[in-house]
């Protein structure tokens, strides 16, 4: 018999009782720690209430500026007033973004900001570039517009189901409102188009989705009109999906209306082809599988040319170190994600240099900040880690000519991006431009007195591109070099020419390799150079000699390292003739704010998160019910939670039959701590006691203290009277405290379908005592370990070895049987007070993908992995009788990338009895262990 009177027990008690708090409420998982302590202030506007600490408050005011300027814009574009203030968060950096509770789980580095609907906040970083943060802060708040005025129908309508929104349409117009159409969007579509692999709007998902959804509505709103949007917005409601308000606003077959997109799009690609090279030639990759970018080169002891980059192709950041023309031989020099030391690399954002074929700087995350850390090419041991506390994050470090110095771009606790450059001798750093700009990709001539780099400090908005400057070391002086409104990034001096300047831009359309070089004949005339044309663009390089360079090309939705040879494609000449002195202030035309802006003092404000109630009936105990009410404050860091229910069954157990809860969670420092006071009563059965009721009345309190992003401490006490009545025997009372401490480690590198590498282990004791009786009550012992191999990429021996003890009175059973633990038995079927259990398995891909198609569309199936395994261990009460075992072979699916799928067909035995081999094929849910 199911004891559904205990299971909603134990719910009850999970989510009233802090078992852990933030990331720690799961039985592993990494921690989310909150390293800083953020005063935070307010600045109000007509329709934006934006929070923000003091040392951020320039780029709160700009942000105030932009928000209601794009408002205006968006409310004309969207034909609709927002009913209420958007409160917005901004967090100065990335590294500080993801130490946000509004969103309790852990944030990837890929994410640039989010609207989270429940309570219409919105928060993003500022990530030192003042044309992303512009992009991002008008993309979020499409989201808000989108959202508003799509619901609003179906609240008035009272509606419970609307049709589903899809993706591409909620990402795509949100980037094609904000951005509209740029070189990354146009890079990607090329790409899909050429390796013919655009995906049907009804099936695509991820980042495609983002830019499949804006080429289309690019397109839709041209051919069709805004108001068609607007339309379809404001009607898809009345039908019973998406596409088909699509198709009576159109007048024909959605999958029509796909295919004259296609067309046009082909045809517009065909003609940006006409110049370009096409693709990039097979013999020219260095890289093959994953993502692979920021090359960079040096020569080893024999004179053979290698190539240092970063790469996914092991499922996690790598750097590896091959010879640039023999694949094979590629070795791991060191991997992020795993150690303290390197907690990230940053992918697609940071970049590495080497110095005299010996030393590589690569900027990495490690705790609270970002750190420069030199590592010796033949180990990959780090030689030096250089870092100040008031930097937060590093991108782009590059060697000076002697060795003794770096210069990298950064930001500090204001989020202003500056140039820095580090005395190696000294261990010092000193800030080289210290203003509001956007400074970065910094690199010094040959003689080490000037620093090329990319800035906006001469621009009259926040999205005309980056142009080119020369710093003066000495004297601090920043001389403009070359302006336009095309992006110009990764300014390299060559190592052939001193007057020569190697960079990326978008100049002719496409992301590609230029030349700029002064004319010595005329001074102040420089001659530009389009290097190379290819059609999805270039991404980072170094040269290789005067006439080629190694580079990161995009290709099939992929970044890989490539060969390229640089020819003169294209001639300009230049006129430089401009000094630009450096401010403290930004400049007037782009504004801080409006006038009626103003900062009231910040106060905690705490909202409803949910309220429900619920009713459910028990064939044995009848009619349950009860209610819970959540509240949070507006930064989620401080939690409420009430929850009340009666389960009396007669009108004269009314008063006894009460269930409440009070629990406070405060997750605003590092160590989070919660308390909580409750009062259960009910009646239970188990098949161990039969039927009997047990009132519970006491206090609990929680807290931890994460140690490392990898390590954390538990601790929980509790103290509770109890009085159980099992209807024979007088009720037996007793008054509990019980200590539970854990420690916990979890390093493990993920995929879509459980760990792939590294460990993750838990020890739990935790002792109980009746003060009443003043006698020992119980103890709990619990071990598990779980370590993960990948003996080749993609391929990964995992092992579990588990053990727990329960000694005592009122203890609880452990069970082992079924999909996540013995494999070929039931759920529930193998229970005891103490349990062993090793499992062993092979993972290992199966299938990309599996379509099954229904009436309202295909259902993806992707990936699909197999896994080898065998189980053995048993559970029992006093005397061990044997072990169970199970080995086979098994499948595993995510659905909707989400949910995965678990088919488990094998052989099962009792080993020490000798029981027969039984067959079995088991069907569950859960990601592998």
């Amino acid at each position: 018999m199911i004891d559904n009177r205990k299971q909603v027990r134990h719910l009850l008690i999970f989510i009233t009782l802090i078992y852990g708090v933030c990331d720690a409420q799961f039985y592993f998982g990494r921690n989310k720690i909150q390293y800083e302590h953020f005063d935070w202030r307010i600045l109000k506007t007509e329709h934006f209430h934006i929070y923000y600490y003091q040392q951020e408050e320039e780029i709160a005011r700009v942000a105030a500026h932009i928000l209601e300027s794009a408002y205006d814009n968006l409310e004309i574009k969207f034909n609709h007033t927002l009913w209420d203030t958007v409160p917005l968060m901004i967090y100065s950096s990335h590294i500080h973004f993801q130490q946000t509770n509004i969103l309790p789980m852990m944030i990837p580095e890929g994410v640039g900001g989010f609207f989270e609907h429940r309570k219409g906040r919105v928060v993003i970083p500022y990530m030192g570039d003042l044309s992303v943060f512009r992009n991002v802060l008008v993309h979020e708040l499409a989201h808000v517009f989108t959202h508003s005025k799509m619901m609003t129908p179906a609240r008035l309508k009272l509606i419970s189901k609307p049709p589903t929104i899809p993706h591409w349409f909620l990402e795509g117009l949100a980037e094609w409102w904000s951005v509209g159409w740029d070189t990354q969007s146009e890079m990607v579509i090329r790409d899909r188009l050429v390796q013919n692999t655009l995906v049907p709007l009804s099936e695509v998902g991820g980042y495609l989705s983002y830019k499949e959804g804006q080429a289309f509505l690019r397109w839709f709103e041209g051919q069709y009109g805004i108001e068609s949007i607007r339309k379809l917005m404001e009607d898809y409601w009345i039908y019973g999906t998406f596409n088909e308000c699509i198709e009576h606003i159109v007048g024909m077959k959605f999958s029509d209306l796909q295919d004259e997109w296609l067309h046009a799009l082909r045809h517009q690609t065909a003609n940006a082809f006409v110049e370009d090279v096409p693709v990039v030639s097979q013999e020219s990759i260095i890289t093959r599988k994953g993502v692979n970018i920021f090359p960079v080169l040096y020569k080893d002891s024999q004179n053979h040319q290698h190539v240092v980059y970063l790469s996914s192709r092991e499922g996690f950041p790598v750097i590896y170190d091959q010879p640039i023309y023999d694949i094979k031989k590629r070795r791991r020099l060191a991997r992020s994600g795993q150690t303290t030391d390197m907690e990230s690399v940053h992918f697609l954002e940071s970049g590495m240099d080497i110095f005299q074929d010996k030393k590589l700087v690569v900027a990495v995350r490690s705790n609270r900040q970002d750190v420069l850390q030199i590592l010796d090419l033949e180990t990959g041991e780090i030689i030096n880690t250089y870092g100040r506390d008031s930097l937060v994050t590093i991108r782009s470090p590059r060697w000076s000519p002697t060795g003794n110095r770096i210069i990298f771009s950064g930001q500090d606790f204001s989020g202003q991006s500056d140039i820095f450059i580090l005395n190696i001798e000294q261990k010092q750093i000193l800030n080289l431009t210290n203003d509001l700009y956007t400074d970065r990709d910094p690199s010094f001539n040959t003689n080490g007195s000037n620093i090329v780099f990319s800035s906006d400090r001469t621009k009259e908005n926040y999205n005309s591109g980056m142009d080119l400057f020369i710093l003066d070391i000495n004297s601090g002086d920043i001389h403009l070099l070359l302006a336009d409104m095309a992006q110009k990034t990764f300014p390299k001096w060559s190592e052939t020419d001193s007057l020569k300047i190697h960079y990326l831009s978008d100049r002719s359309g496409m992301t590609n390799i230029w030349s700029l070089r002064q004319d010595i004949s005329q001074r102040g005339i420089f001659s530009l150079r389009q290097e190379t044309d290819f059609h999805t663009g270039i991404s980072q390089f170094q040269t290789l000699g005067s006439d080629s360079a190694v580079a990161g090309v995009f290709r099939d939705f992929s970044y890989q390292v490539a060969a390229v040879q640089l020819d003169s494609i294209t001639s300009l000449e230049w006129t430089k003739n401009q000094n630009v002195i450096k401010a403290d202030k930004w400049p007037k035309s782009l504004g801080k704010g409006d006038n009626n802006t103003h900062q009231p003092p910040f106060k905690l404000r705490y909202r409803l998160d949910f309220a429900q109630t619920s009713v459910a009936m028990d064939p044995i105990y009848g009619i349950l019910g009860g209610a819970q009410l959540s509240l949070s404050d507006q930064m989620g860091n401080r939690y409420i939670h009430f929850l009340v229910g009666n389960s009396a069954q007669v009108q004269s157990d009314f008063a006894d039959h009460w269930n409440i809860a009070l629990t406070y969670l405060n997750m605003s420092r590092r160590t989070n701590w919660g308390l909580s006071a409750f009062h259960f009563a009910n009646d239970y059965f188990s098949p161990y006691e039969s039927f009997y009721f047990e009132r519970t009345l006491g206090v609990r309190g929680a807290m931890n203290f994460p140690h490392t992003l990898f390590r954390r401490l538990e601790f929980s006490t509790s103290m509770w009277y109890s009085s159980k009545d099992n209807y024979v025997d007088e009720p037996e009372t007793s008054f509990l405290v019980s200590n539970f401490f854990s420690n916990i480690h979890d390093n493990a590198l993920w995929s879509v379908i459980g760990p792939r590498d590294g460990w993750r282990t838990r020890f739990t004791i935790g002792p109980t005592f009746d003060l009443m009786k003043g006698r020992y009550h119980n103890i709990t012992i619990w071990l598990d370990v779980r370590r993960y191999w990948q003996v080749i990429p993609k391929i990964t021996m995992a092992q579990r070895t588990m053990v727990w003890i329960n000694d005592g009175r009122d203890i609880r059973r452990y069970y082992i049987g079924g999909s996540w633990g013995m494999r070929g038995f039931r759920l529930g079927s193998i229970g005891g007070r103490k349990m062993v259990l090793l499992n062993q398995e092979l993972r290992f891909p199966f299938a990309k993908r599996l379509r099954m198609d229904f009436g309202s569309g295909p259902i993806w199936i992707a990936p699909i992995h197999g896994a080898l395994f065998l189980d053995f261990g048993n559970a029992w009460e006093q005397d061990l009788d044997g072990f169970y075992a199970s080995t086979g072979f098994g499948l595993r699916g995510a659905l909707f990338g989400a949910l995965v799928l678990r088919l488990d067909v094998g052989f099962r035995s009792l080993i020490m009895n000798k029981a027969p081999n039984d067959k079995f094929i088991q069907f569950f849910f859960g990601w592998d262990f």
